[in-house]
């Protein structure tokens, strides 16, 4: 998802160049509580850093939970900014994700196959299990609720970071790129 994320901020700064917008009208955006956006980035990322079993938690141990505690409150804090450009398209994405990861006890899932386009070779990791360093966890598409919102879009090689990614994590960088080219788009003044 930071991968996407990137491309769609790099994207969204050379289009505004294109077209003669100005990077400094960001400035001027009222974000309320932007703060707890890289608060919960920051939580997420040591969420799935820290040691566990291989195999799912219980949807009441601390980690799961507060997986979910965290898109709950990033999307109160999106719900307060929906007024901004771009901000409804990252709302539906928050949603979305917020949706398949509390379906699915705190992790994002991801089917055996998209593992498998992801990392050719891969060696057989049984179902149930959590994915080191991500949030995801392995389950077959017709044990997963709501599976169409989990991580089910792959970039494969030969791009250098194979990964997967939600409907969710790419409605969310659209509604970035929006954001930042509605906000910084020239303004014709008519003189």
């Amino acid at each position: 998802m930071i991968y996407l994320l990137l491309a769609s901020v790099v994207l969204a700064v050379l289009v505004t160049w294109l077209r003669g917008g100005k990077l400094s009208q960001l400035g001027k955006v009222v974000f309320r509580l932007w703060w707890v956006v890289p608060l919960i980035a920051t939580v997420q990322s040591l969420l799935i850093r820290l040691p566990h079993p291989p195999s799912r938690l219980d949807l009441w141990h601390p980690r799961p939970l507060l997986m979910i505690a965290s898109y709950v409150i990033l999307w109160a804090v999106v719900w307060l900014n929906r007024h901004l450009p771009g901000m409804g398209v990252v709302l539906v994405g928050v949603s979305c994700n917020l949706l398949v990861i509390a379906a699915n006890g705190g992790y994002m899932p991801l089917a055996p196959e998209s593992l498998e386009r992801m990392q050719t070779g891969v060696s057989q990791i049984p179902l149930g299990n959590v994915l080191a360093g991500s949030k995801d966890v392995l389950l077959a598409r017709q044990q997963t609720p709501f599976w169409i919102l989990g991580d089910v879009l792959v970039i494969p090689e030969p791009f250098p970071w194979p990964t997967a990614m939600s409907i969710g994590d790419v409605l969310l960088a659209v509604g970035v790129f929006l954001l930042i080219t509605n906000t910084t788009q020239a303004q014709n003044t008519g003189e």
